[in-house]
């Protein structure tokens, strides 16, 4: 997988039964030592158990480097075998989407009010399914700089309010940027992003925020709405 996520990750936590769990998380419910991603992917998920071969088509809720936390309609049970194919989209690589089969076991699982089945599966291993993976692998890295540039941030949050917080990237590209704020923004947050030197102003979407680095320091993954190779001021290598 991308740098992204082969940061030391805790497994996804399970989220409440009821129909509060499609709430944004609150900024508390963030600070922890390990990395996770709230992003949504298709999943095409199949698993052993007693009963045989079962499949499901699904969604990710939050992934990290050793889990994925998924909502099953189907039954699952605990220490099942599974496979989970997925593609990373865009705004993870800042590149390309890469499409990975992830092998593992369904470690937790737990019923929901609305008769589908929280799941959360250990990551053991996971492979690239593109046979370009190599060059895909290396466009991962030129297509992409690390690069500390001063941005501010306005938009309003879900709830109606402002946000004017200024920021610095970490690693920008084509299709997106990592970067740190104070602020922490929900996930699907629209927002408009003024580079701080050449002053232009571009629309991108909040893709994921993960756990607070230090005291109101949060790292906040951007996908650019109109991807293009200049707005960051740089020519990228190839």
């Amino acid at each position: 997988m991308t740098s992204t996520l082969t940061k030391r990750g805790s497994h996804p936590e399970m989220p409440p039964k009821d129909s509060q769990s499609e709430r944004s998380p609150e900024p508390g419910a963030e600070r922890r030592a390990d990395l996770r991603f709230q992003i949504h992917v298709p999943l095409s998920v199949r698993w052993k158990s007693v009963s045989g071969d079962s499949e499901d088509a699904t969604e990710s809720q939050n992934v990290s480097s050793r889990g994925i936390l998924f909502l099953s309609s189907k039954p699952i049970e605990e220490g099942s075998p599974v496979e989970i194919v997925m593609t990373l989209p865009p705004e993870i690589t800042m590149a390309g989407p890469i499409k990975v089969r992830c092998h593992g076991r369904i470690r937790r699982t737990e019923s929901r009010l609305d008769r589908r089945v929280g799941v959360v599966a250990e990551i053991e291993s996971y492979e690239f399914l593109r046979s370009d993976a190599d060059s895909q692998s290396r466009e991962l890295h030129t297509e992409r700089v690390r690069v500390s540039l001063p941005v501010s941030l306005s938009g309003v949050t879900r709830d109606g309010k402002p946000i004017n917080e200024k920021g610095e990237t970490v690693v920008v590209g084509r299709h997106g940027a990592l970067l740190r704020t104070t602020a922490w923004l929900g996930p699907g947050t629209t927002l408009e992003v003024m580079n701080g030197h050449s002053h232009e102003v571009e629309k991108f979407r909040v893709a994921w925020v993960g756990a607070e680095l230090r005291d109101g320091v949060y790292e906040v993954g951007l996908e650019i709405l109109t991807p293009r190779a200049d707005f960051w001021g740089m020519r990228f290598p190839r």
